[in-house]
């Protein structure tokens, strides 16, 4: 199919792989400093040039779907059916999927299970680096540990962690638009005993599981994602008897925002012990800061650039600061971000590391930052207080509520570059309390967030469901 694409943003650059067997013969995009650019070798050109190409459908890749529909259906004469967002194109693209091609793709990565043992599905958006898929890779972990056989199916993956993930014993299985796919596309779903739906985006797969499986729905998106959400899918899921949990306090608030009538518990993730109960806080030489993550607004590395040029000469002397995190050239935030960097002749960028590298990196890391607007919670800053680092954290994530201030790490007011630099400034001048302050850290995670509090965890869910699944049989 020949398409246009309307929209070339970060919402077109985390889809595009979707997008991969069309013909793309053009990009729209409203932003003027686009123009006469190209990527993957297509032009991006005005939106006022749109009828100059013959095309099958326009897709729109833009959180902003329903303006820029009614801009090319007003301004310049489109027929609304031409017109496709990016949820109806993958709707569309699901139904137009032969069976017997889902079946095959199925056949080539059978699962082999013990007879004796449950078997639980957790579906997850995609495989990639993120927390939200980290999550279910340790949740599939801490199940393995418990003796359940345990199975990831995502829509798509980064294939480094596919491979870290079935070096560990997980099968995994990537299904195209698997949010997408009707229950007869997904009927092989009948065999597992219990399915643990991952993120928020999934909702929408849920209606085609729920009168069929024990589901549990597990949320860890922040307000923004809620934002973006197609308003249907909370309208639709509302009115289900969903078993659903949210990863904190401040993920559980966010919810009930936008949830009236799905009552939610909390359930933390866990991950791995890497430290192996072992933590060597000692400070020789300069002291190592640290943001760790993917450059976007969300995670404000803008915000730790501008603490450390408050921090006096000094100090910055004192002081390496560091950033780790992919920058996509097409990312505006990132490049910003990048050229404040080079201003600042104490900071490092690493780039993205894979998760073998981080975790020798973080030997060299005295302070891990994070510094975020929202975040339900942060791996990092648990794989922080697991390694017994000093951690900052800005007040709007979830890991705050573990926090107690300059006890076993330190709080900073959120998008306040003058308050981070203060608690960095703290930690400069107090090395003799930061031994500490580091055991304090990793007891929180011993006692909240270890694999086997979190293992225990999800058996009494699955046990709970189990009980629930015996009564609803017998009402």
């Amino acid at each position: 199919m020949r398409i246009i694409v309307f929209g070339t943003g970060a919402f077109f650059i985390n889809r595009k792989d979707i997008l991969s067997k069309e013909e793309i013969i053009v990009f729209i995009d409203n932003d003027k400093n686009k123009w006469n650019k190209k990527i993957d070798n297509i032009p991006v050109v005005s939106p006022d040039r749109i009828k100059e190409f013959s095309y099958d459908k326009l897709i729109v890749m833009s959180r902003k779907k329903e303006e820029i529909k009614s801009q090319l259906m007003s301004d310049f004469g489109i027929d609304e059916t031409l017109i496709l967002d990016f949820e109806k194109y993958c709707e569309c693209s699901a139904k137009n999927k032969e069976l017997c091609e889902v079946v095959m793709h199925y056949k080539k990565n059978h699962f082999y299970f013990s007879k004796n043992k449950t078997k639980i599905l957790i579906i997850t958006y995609a495989l990639n680096y993120n927390g939200g898929s980290l999550a279910a890779f340790y949740a599939a972990l801490a199940l393995k540990e418990k003796g359940f056989d345990t199975v990831i199916v995502a829509g798509k993956a980064n294939k480094c962690l596919v491979n870290e993930i079935t070096n560990k014993g997980v099968a995994v299985f990537i299904q195209d638009l698997i949010d997408y796919c009707t229950w007869e596309q997904i009927s092989w779903i009948e065999q597992f005993d219990y399915i643990i739906v991952n993120t928020l985006q999934l909702g929408r797969i849920i209606k085609e599981l729920i009168y069929r499986k024990s589901v549990m729905w597990w949320i860890h998106e922040s307000r923004v994602e809620y934002e973006y959400l197609d308003k249907g899918i909370i309208e639709s899921t509302d009115n289900m008897n969903i078993e659903t949990y949210v990863v904190s306090d401040v993920a559980l608030r966010t919810f009930f925002q936008y949830f009236n009538k799905i009552n939610a518990n909390i359930l933390h993730y866990g991950i791995p012990d890497k430290a192996f109960g072992i933590t060597q806080f000692n400070i020789s030489g300069k002291t190592v800061f640290a943001v760790i993550g993917g450059f976007a607004f969300i995670k404000a590395q803008d915000i730790y650039l501008k603490a450390i040029t408050q921090l006096t000469q000094e100090e910055r002397d004192k002081s390496e600061f560091w950033l780790i995190g992919a920058c996509p050239p097409e990312n505006q935030y990132g490049i910003s971000v990048m050229k404040q960097a080079e201003t600042i002749p104490e900071v490092k960028w690493f780039g993205e590391l894979n998760r073998e590298d981080i975790e020798k990196v973080y030997k060299s890391i005295d302070v891990v930052v994070v510094p975020s607007r929202q975040e339900t919670m942060s791996i990092v800053m648990t794989e922080a207080f697991m390694y017994g680092k000093v951690g900052i954290a800005s007040n709007a994530i979830g890991m705050a509520d573990y926090i107690e201030d300059e006890e076993n790490g330190l709080i900073f007011a959120n998008e306040s570059s003058n308050d981070l630099s203060k608690k960095m400034s703290w930690v400069l001048n107090n090395k003799s309390k930061l031994s500490t302050m580091s055991k304090k850290a990793r007891q929180i995670y011993e006692k909240y967030f270890t694999l086997e509090v979190f293992g225990d965890r999800l058996k009494t869910i699955i046990s709970d469901l189990d009980e629930r699944k015996v009564n609803d049989t017998y009402e």
